[in-house]
């Protein structure tokens, strides 16, 4: 839990600093959705992570999606095909 003055994404290096050893999989709410979240796990678990953060109502898709889609994209686009709460 982050106190008001910091965001969550903020303090994520930190909260991730308390981990002994390896992760395999994120799960987290809204509030960690975005790139940045990403970079940081990956950098510091491996590109192999598996990421789950539901994107807001609003997100849209990447630029890239099409050819390239980011782990966002395919939630934006899971989410699209099937509802949020599926």
């Amino acid at each position: 839990m982050t106190t008001d003055d910091i965001g969550d994404q903020t303090a994520l290096p930190g909260l991730l600093d308390q981990i002994g050893g390896p992760v395999d999989l994120f799960l987290a709410d809204g509030a960690y959705d975005g790139e940045p979240t990403v970079k940081v796990l990956s950098d510091r678990f491996s590109a192999l992570i598996e990421v789950t953060i539901p994107p807001p109502k609003n997100a849209v898709l990447s630029p890239s999606a099409a050819q390239n889609p980011s782990i966002r994209d395919r939630h934006i686009a899971d989410i699209t095909a099937h509802g949020r709460m599926a």
